[in-house]
Order: C-alpha cells, then sequence, then structure tokens
C-alpha cells in the first residue's frame, strides 16, 4: 500500500476522453572519458506513467474536479481509476496512481468549459 490517502475520483464522467501510456525505465549511462567506452546501469523494472485528459465539463461539473486535484494535495496522496475506465482498460484495475506533479492544473476556455488534463504515476 503506498504511503498518504486514497482519494476518491470523482464519478462523472466516468471515463477520460483520451489518454497517454508511457513506461519510463530506469536505466543510466555513462561514458568512460578515457577510450569512450558506454556502460549502462540497469536498476529493473521501470514505471508506468500516463496523461489523462478528460471530456470539457461545466463550470458545476468541474467542481468535484478541482476538489479531487487539490485533495491530493500534489503528490501526496493517491487515486484508483473508476470501473467504468477500469473495465474498460483491465490493465488499470486495482492499480494505485498519484499525481506526477505538485502542480495541478485546468483549463477554462473562452467558452466557460472546463479542461481537465494532468500527468499521473503509478505509485508503488
Amino acid at each position: 500500500m503506498p504511503s498518504g490517502a486514497l482519494i476518491s475520483i470523482p464519478a462523472v464522467p466516468s471515463a477520460p476522453s483520451s489518454f497517454e501510456y508511457a513506461t519510463k525505465e530506469i536505466v543510466g549511462s555513462t561514458v568512460a572519458i578515457f577510450n569512450d567506452v558506454q556502460q549502462l546501469q540497469d536498476w529493473g523494472p521501470g514505471a508506468t506513467e500516463i496523461s489523462v485528459s478528460w471530456p470539457p465539463m461545466t463550470a458545476a461539473q468541474a467542481v468535484a474536479w478541482k476538489t479531487f486535484l487539490t485533495s491530493l494535495k500534489g503528490m501526496v496522496n493517491y487515486f484508483q481509476f473508476g470501473s467504468a475506465f477500469t473495465t474498460a482498460y483491465p490493465e488499470f484495475a486495482g492499480k494505485n496512481w498519484r499525481l506526477k506533479t505538485n502542480q495541478p492544473k485546468w483549463d477554462v476556455q473562452p467558452d466557460r468549459m472546463y479542461r481537465i488534463t494532468f500527468e499521473c504515476r503509478e505509485a508503488l
């Protein structure tokens, strides 16, 4: 179980409009200055990271999301994706996630619709 508190993700919308999935390998590289030989250090399994975009929301719908993002307290707390999302993408079921940075953001467009996108990584 990761450190921090489990924060409930809002139920609406139930799934993101898009997401980008990446695996970050933990590998270091050095090059010897005398003979230009490269040496690699592989530190084992990497981390899974995703960038998630949610469908446009009204100001009333966005209140729950702004509360959710601020309740995560940056990288302190963690969350799990809802059942609608994990049913469609079972590889995310039962995994804990935390924000990748300490600075949650959201975007308000001229049409007064909120666009919420955030990056997170698996909380190990």
